[in-house]
């Protein structure tokens, strides 16, 4: 039976693992922080959209280095362009961005931004003339979240949602 003792090697290894994992540790605080501070930052721009200051919130956008957004946040700054556009009244050209975003949003039923992107596929296939049909469903997708959690969303997204219905 062979015995294994530490000794000035495994010792070393060691050192050499408590190093990466503090190392991976930092990078993921890091990353997380600037998370943070661009969900924060997107969070100010989506004020400023609710506050009629739709230009300066748009121009802010286009500020934004957007291939430095987590995907959440990257989701986040594509509902605010189309919101901000539509404001500015932009026209859709179609619906597979907001389409992907209501996708994308979907995983957080009481998440604000998913009933947004539901309201705002609805506005988008209504304005590029599609079937009636077509219009209704997401709409009808963010009534029934309403109807099932009703102290989740702001006062005006379930205002905007009644509207458009």
């Amino acid at each position: 039976m062979m015995y294994i003792y530490p000794d000035k090697a495994s010792k070393w290894y060691n050192r050499e693992l408590w190093s990466v994992f503090f190392v991976l540790s930092c990078v993921f605080v890091s990353c997380n922080h600037h998370n943070q501070i661009h969900f924060e930052q997107l969070r100010t721009i989506d004020n400023l959209i609710g506050a009629n200051h739709t230009q300066t919130a748009l121009d802010s956008l286009w500020l934004v280095d957007s291939d430095k957004l987590s995907r959440y946040n990257l989701a986040y700054y594509k509902l605010l362009m189309i919101i901000a556009e539509d404001k500015l009244y932009k026209n859709f050209e179609n619906d597979s961005l907001i389409t992907s975003l209501a996708d994308y949003f979907q995983r957080e039923k009481t998440s604000e931004n998913y009933l947004r992107s539901l309201i705002y596929q609805g506005i988008a296939r209504y304005r590029i003339d599609m079937p009636d049909s077509l219009v209704y469903t997401p709409l009808k997708i963010a009534e029934d979240l309403l109807l099932k959690y009703p102290d989740a969303y702001s006062l005006h997204t379930k205002s905007m949602t009644y509207y458009y219905l």
